[in-house]
């Protein structure tokens, strides 16, 4: 009898379109926790927990949102080989607050503003063809 030998070659997946800086703010909590986010980014997060290998294309510039983002994918073993497409462009920005009204009742809103000069934050730029990485 053959004993059956596992693949060992991991899934692999390439993705574009948002990846952001997630600024979430919780109930009860002043200071907001920083994630990994976008659709993009939220997709291939959970691809690489379940053990792909993902890789998310976008043109992240080298700034310090950048750095948290890239931070909290490769907790996860997302890539970040393809994040710094030329021409690069401020990380998008996305600021969630989660309330508790005092029913209890949790709402969530998303906002593109600074929560504290309301200012627009840097939003999404798409991928152009024939993107070079930069670093």
């Amino acid at each position: 009898m053959k004993s059956r030998t596992k693949n060992s070659q991991k899934l692999s997946v390439y993705g574009t379109g948002l990846v952001a800086l997630d600024v979430v703010f919780s109930p009860g909590s002043k200071t907001p926790q920083l994630w990994a986010g976008g659709t993009c980014g939220n997709v291939l997060t959970i691809l690489g927990f379940l053990g792909w290998q993902a890789f998310p294309i976008a043109r992240l510039a080298a700034d310090s949102a950048t750095s948290y983002v890239k931070a909290d994918l490769s907790k996860w073993q997302v890539k970040d080989q393809f994040l710094h497409l030329e021409p690069t462009a401020e990380t998008p920005i996305i600021v969630q607050k989660i309330k508790r009204n005092a029913d209890g009742k949790v709402s969530h809103r998303f906002s593109c503003n600074c929560p504290e000069c309301g200012a627009w934050l840097p939003s999404y730029r798409p991928v152009r063809g024939g993107g070079r990485t930069s670093r």
